[in-house]
């Protein structure tokens, strides 16, 4: 498990070096135990979190223009992201009890046990109940194993991908153009 983590966080940093110069960046490596990380960025930010076992839980919100990864494995995995401007955003978890509510653009791949994936895309106009207009959305979300759920409300130019495999697969997909 530590040597896919490993391989993982290393692939995502590689995949996410841009030619963009960040005014704020934070790299943080959390193993075993209690872990949380709870972080706000404002202007061009930069978030690396790999968290590997027990009870993981990042929180970050960042405004302006945005790049996250978030690699969990193991335990009670968690992440809540909340974004506005230009984002990217990826998270990866692997094992036990994983969630991950994203606000943006963004994508989520789970493999093992308790998984969910909650996506809301937000930019333009309100529209009731939170839940805003947008445009030029993207979202995927990858699950696979146990008890699978993925819900996802775009409106505006959308698209989104979902793709779950096995045991107890849901997912709710509402779109507006």
């Amino acid at each position: 498990m530590k040597k896919l983590f490993v391989v993982v966080l290393v692939l995502i940093l590689a995949l996410s070096m841009s030619g963009l110069a960040w005014a704020n960046t934070a790299e943080v490596t959390q193993e075993g135990n209690d872990n949380v990380v709870e972080l706000t960025q404002a202007g061009s930010n930069f978030v690396e979190i790999g968290q590997d076992g027990d009870d993981n839980k990042a929180t970050v919100v960042q405004d302006g223009v945005n790049e996250l990864n978030i690699v969990q494995t193991g335990d009670n995995n968690g992440a809540e992201v909340s974004q506005s401007q230009e984002n990217v955003a990826g998270v990866f978890q692997v094992g036990d009890e994983n969630t991950a509510d994203i606000t943006q653009d963004a994508s989520v791949a789970q493999t093992g046990d308790n998984n969910s994936a909650i996506v809301l895309q937000q930019a333009l106009a309100a529209l009731g109940e939170g839940y805003d207009v947008t445009s030029g959305n993207k979202a995927v979300v990858n699950q696979d194993g146990s008890g699978n759920v993925a819900h996802l409300i775009q409106l505006g130019d959308n698209t989104s991908y979902i793709t779950q495999s096995g045991n107890d697969n849901n997912a709710r997909v509402f779109q507006n153009n």
